[in-house]
Formats: C-alpha cells, sequence, structure tokens
C-alpha cells in the first residue's frame, strides 16, 4: 500500500490515512440565514479541508452567541474530538462545543461551555488547493452571497466576505454542477473591509494569515 508523504506524515502524529480525529476549531459567523461555522483548515494536516455548514442551537444559546458576536470582533468554536470525515460526509449531525472569545488557540476566552451544535447544511466542502490564490467560492445564502476564499499554494489566506447581495447579482451562477461557483477577485490578496467590488459593499468577517505563510 503507497501512503505517500503526507500518509507518512499522520501515521508518525498518531493518525490513520483514514481517519482525521482531532479538535476542528471554527470561526462563528451570523448571516440573514442564521449561524454559520466555518472550519479553520491547515495545510499538510487532518485539517488540510475547507467545511462551511449551517447550525442551529438551543435558544439560550443562541440568543448569548448572537450577543458575543455583537460584542467581539472573533468568536471561534473549541469542539469535542471527532473525525473530520465523517462531518464532511454527513454521518456527524451534532456536536458539543465550547464557544471562545477570541481565538480558541491564541488566548481566547472560553464564554460558553457544553454547547450542542446541530448541523443543518454543509454549505462548502472542498480539499485545500495547490493553485493560484485569489479565488473565491461563491455560496448562495437567498438575499446575501459567501464569498470564501479558496486556500491555496503558501503563502495564502482564509477569508469570509458577506455579499449584501444575491448569488445572480455578482455573475455567479448556482448549477447542479457548480454547487459552489467560484469567482477571480482582485489581485490574490485579501480583500479590505467595506470595500466596493462593481458597486456591492463587501463585509470582511474574518481573515487569517499566520497559518498560511511559508515555514
Amino acid at each position: 500500500m503507497k501512503f505517500g508523504l503526507f500518509g507518512i506524515m499522520l501515521l508518525l502524529s498518531g493518525h490513520s490515512w483514514a481517519s482525521a480525529v482531532g479538535v476542528h476549531g471554527m470561526v462563528l459567523i451570523n448571516s440573514q440565514q442564521g449561524l454559520i461555522a466555518s472550519h479553520m483548515p491547515l495545510h499538510g494536516s487532518i485539517h488540510s479541508h475547507q467545511l462551511l455548514f449551517t447550525l442551529q442551537l438551543s435558544p439560550q444559546h443562541h440568543a448569548k452567541a448572537l450577543a458575543l458576536l455583537s460584542e467581539y470582533p472573533l468568536i471561534t468554536l473549541k469542539p469535542e474530538r471527532f473525525d473530520l470525515h465523517q462531518l464532511m460526509h454527513g454521518s456527524l449531525t451534532e456536536f458539543t462545543t465550547e464557544v471562545v472569545a477570541g481565538h480558541f488557540e491564541r488566548g481566547g476566552r472560553t464564554e460558553l461551555e457544553q454547547v450542542t451544535v446541530n448541523v443543518t447544511k454543509i454549505l462548502l466542502n472542498q480539499p485545500l488547493s495547490e493553485q493560484d490564490n485569489g479565488n473565491y467560492y461563491a455560496i448562495d445564502l437567498g438575499p446575501q452571497t459567501l464569498l470564501a476564499h479558496r486556500i491555496a499554494a503558501i503563502p495564502s489566506f482564509d477569508q469570509l466576505i458577506l455579499v449584501d447581495s444575491p448569488i445572480s447579482a455578482i455573475g455567479a451562477k448556482n448549477t447542479h454542477n457548480a454547487p459552489t461557483p467560484q469567482l477571480r477577485l482582485g489581485n490574490g490578496q485579501p480583500l479590505s473591509d467595506h470595500s466596493l467590488w462593481q458597486g456591492m459593499p463587501l463585509y470582511s468577517l474574518y481573515l487569517e494569515t499566520q497559518d498560511f505563510q511559508a515555514r
């Protein structure tokens, strides 16, 4: 059996080729379609996958999460250990998490514990790319569009942008063959907050560059 370099790295780190069990940190954002979680990926690891999904919390935790999102610029989730592959493939639809004000690995403070997350819809499910940067997946949120940067060859970046326009208005078609069409924006650099693209306001909700630099 040929594992390749990535497979050998996984074995040496204690992970099997078929498993992606670990603590899969996520960014929590809000939209007109409700709460959305975005897996925080890394190249060359069990986290090398972009995964976004809508979710539901209990009414009590939902209200508290919205309050935190309005108060802090970054809210992350620190879930219990689970296999990311199960979440990707739909066999894991519920897990427990901590809700953290700030980055859960960089001094963030836990605000809520033992919060049950119910996964309602997978919005994006793509492996990390080694192609050019500057392409964005366009995700249909009805009256809004969520743009997720296609994390590509290092140096790269993870960015989520909310556009207050439907997907049809930004030149992307949501078809059966391309549920997450890609757009080429800018010159491969992150788009700035409140910048205008074709007259539409773009709001950068999340930007991570530190994890995607050459080491």
